[in-house]
């Protein structure tokens, strides 16, 4: 149990994932200055068993893992109104949050390359899942929020308050700590010779991402009836972070990069000005006119935060070794020990603490957390015969989000003949070499602001109550959004890996498509409540229809090859399609031979094929003899249905209780056909 985890006891797990919830709320009337006390507390438990399996790797069970997340949360509030016609709302919460992810074993991830069945080759994977060798994070919170109102003059409303955040993180990520071995070969496997090796830990005992911190945050509005018609809000809000604690200092990384490994963003206030608007435009209540702008501050998720502090450079280290000149030696021999996992390359080198460090994450000490603009205007009008129409158009842009760039990476060294960006070489088997600063290092990421991210939102919406029983709202979205990365990862260098499948300079600041990208949305949605008033019964259906999300066609390859721009990453560059795969000139086939007795593929047979699937795939027919842009091509259309039906039972002294039952994707249970997302 290295590292205080504790693993699974191995097996298959149960496939229950029972998800507990419990809500309690009291009401409490007080007799001074009209006030109500508010405790509520919310407490959540769940687990989740993660295994999976594509057409190229097949994971063993004991390669799954499970989730296992607790959150208590209990609230306080106290609302007062007084005789001037002030109030003030007073919150006190407090929230735990228990995240711990097991393998279903305690032992190295291993990878074995075989012959496939339906490609030419296939991964065997068996072992600890390799993000989840000692994963474990506990989160406490404490909240502050207080806002006091007065009426000023007969015409405005002003508002100040504050809301203050404390908290505690204790993170313990040690991936990879059991060891992570690949095979080219099974007859590789059953002699011990490994072709890579990854293993991490350290020399001083166990590491973990450990910080103190707190934000602060002041605002204050006015809402401003300028007369029966318009009404007008303005204010302003600051909000500063602050870190207790920082990071330790390691002097290696300062000599090599001069940037020091305890500076952190701390203090660094962001002011927000904001101002919005409602107008009845003809007086009549037919016609509306709203909308705003404002800058807005958000948290970035705190686990970036938390890299900086584990991934020292002289706490958690990392020993990579392989078959090319970018890893300091050749992987040792296999040793199946996952409490006493080999520390150094099969020629010595690399040793943790003296020739690995691994990875080492920067953050800034002027780096801003996530700031946007964002401006919004709509229209709603009164059509008669019931209906109401509203167009509706947002514009966000980012002004500090997050980017990541690998310092390690000496920089462009040049371009290839279709212009893709070069970050090394390639041996005569296709094994990229990155050129780096120090092979001592895998990664060396630095937390960047950059303010190209955007996105756009057009919405058009028709709504009518037919009845005191019948209401229908149907809506369309036409929108797009555009990063420089869409990060979803929460370790620095995954988010460096993946955040973006590229083919240019890695400080490319240009936004593309985001993955998160979504041009057409229809929604639908039909509300009736039954004619009867004894135990009325409700009904609501909805029904979503949108664009299926992007995606890009990517190299990959086995034996450490598939790294087109030798960046050391295999995955993320974006193909090149040759005007002609029957084109000798523009790719090369050779003789594939099958296992099982199966004759062998010709090349004339394989450029058929491909060209054919370029032929049938627009998004890489309408790019030949370039790279593929990110994100250009698109999954199918998805059509989702919810149900809702809600059942009143019959009042008690005044009390009600209802019963509600929610059916997710209900067309997938019609028919399993039905409501699937294809991807």
């Amino acid at each position: 149990q290295q590292y205080g985890i504790t693993p699974g006891t191995g097996g298959l797990v149960d496939n229950a994932n029972p998800l507990t919830n419990l809500f309690a709320r009291v009401d409490v009337a007080l007799p001074r200055f009209d006030s109500r006390l508010v405790v509520r507390y919310n407490y959540g438990s769940a687990t989740d068993d993660i295994f999976s399996r594509s057409l190229t790797t097949f994971n063993l069970s004991s390669n799954g893992y499970r989730f296992r997340n607790s959150t208590n949360s209990p609230v306080i509030q106290l609302f007062s109104n007084f005789d001037n016609g002030s109030a003030n709302e007073l919150t006190l919460g407090y929230t735990r949050v228990r995240d711990k992810r097991a393998p279903n074993v305690l032992a190295p991830q291993i990878s074995v390359t075989v012959p496939g069945t339906q490609t030419p080759t296939a991964t065997l994977v068996a072992g600890s899942e390799q993000f989840s060798q000692g994963n474990s994070l506990d989160q406490d919170l404490y909240e502050l929020t207080d806002n006091y109102s007065f009426p000023l003059g007969a015409s405005h409303r002003i508002t100040v308050g504050t809301h203050d955040e404390s908290y505690k993180f204790f993170n313990v990520f040690t991936q990879s700590s059991y060891g992570v071995w690949t095979f080219d070969s099974l007859t590789d496997f059953e002699n011990g010779t490994p072709d890579r090796c990854t293993v991490s830990g350290s020399p001083r005992g166990p590491v973990v991402s450990q910080f103190k911190g707190y934000s602060l945050s002041a605002y204050a509005e006015d809402n401003w009836t300028v007369n029966d018609r318009f009404n007008l809000t303005y204010g302003l809000r600051v909000d500063a972070p602050f870190l207790s604690t920082k990071p330790a200092f390691t002097r290696q990384v300062f000599d090599d990069f001069g940037r020091r490994t305890d500076e952190v963003p701390s203090g660094i206030a962001q002011w927000s000005p904001r101002i919005g608007f409602n107008w009845d435009v003809t007086g009549d209540q037919e016609n509306q006119l709203r909308g705003g702008m404002g800058l807005f501050v958000g948290r970035p998720a705190y686990v970036w935060i938390g890299d900086a502090f584990q991934d020292t450079g002289s706490g958690l280290g990392t020993v990579n070794c392989g078959p090319t000149a970018s890893f300091p030696g050749p992987a040792p021999a296999f040793n199946p020990d996952p409490n006493d996992p080999t520390l150094a390359c099969g020629n010595g080198a690399g040793q943790l603490g003296s020739g690995s460090v691994g990875e080492v994450d920067f953050l800034d000490k002027n780096l801003k957390y996530p700031q946007v603009f964002r401006a919004s205007l709509s229209y709603d009008r009164q059509l008669g015969a019931g209906f109401v129409g509203t167009l509706e158009g947002l514009y966000t842009r980012g002004l500090n989000n997050i980017m990541y760039v690998n310092r390690n990476l000496v920089g462009p060294q040049g371009t290839d003949a279709n212009g893709r960006v070069l970050y090394g070489t390639f041996d005569s088997q296709g094994r990229s070499t990155p050129d780096v600063v120090s092979t001592k290092y895998s990664f060396v990421i630095d937390a960047l602001n950059q303010s190209s991210d955007y996105s756009y939102n057009l919405t058009a919406q028709l709504q009518k109550r037919f009845s005191d029983n019948l209401e229908a709202i149907g809506s369309y979205t036409f929108s797009h959004s555009y990063d420089v990365m869409t990060l979803t990862s929460s370790i620095a260098s995954s988010n460096f890996k993946f955040a973006r499948d590229v083919q240019g300079n890695q400080f490319n600041r240009d936004a593309t498509v985001s993955s998160f990208d979504q041009p057409n949305k229809v929604l639908a949605t039909l509300i009736y409540t039954m004619p009867w008033k004894t135990w009325s019964t409700g009904l609501s259906v909805q029904y979503i229809g949108q664009s299926g999300g992007p995606y890009d066609y990517v190299y990959t390859g086995s034996g450490g090859r598939g790294d087109l721009n030798a960046d050391g990453i295999v995955g993320n560059d974006l193909i090149y399609v040759p005007r002609s795969a029957t084109d000798p000139t523009q790719i090369e086939f050779t003789t594939l031979n099958q296992s099982g007795g199966k004759p062998p593929i010709l090349p004339a047979t394989q450029a058929a094929a491909f060209e054919n699937f370029i032929a049938s795939t627009p998004c890489l027919n309408d790019h030949r003899g370039a790279i593929v842009p990110r994100n250009t091509c698109r999954n199918p259309w998805q059509n989702f249905m919810n149900v809702s039906l809600t059942q009143s039972l019959p009042s008690i002294q005044g009390r009600t209780l209802s019963v509600r039952l929610d059916v997710f994707n209900f067309l997938n249970l019609l028919d399993k056909n039905w409501g699937r997302v294809e991807s």
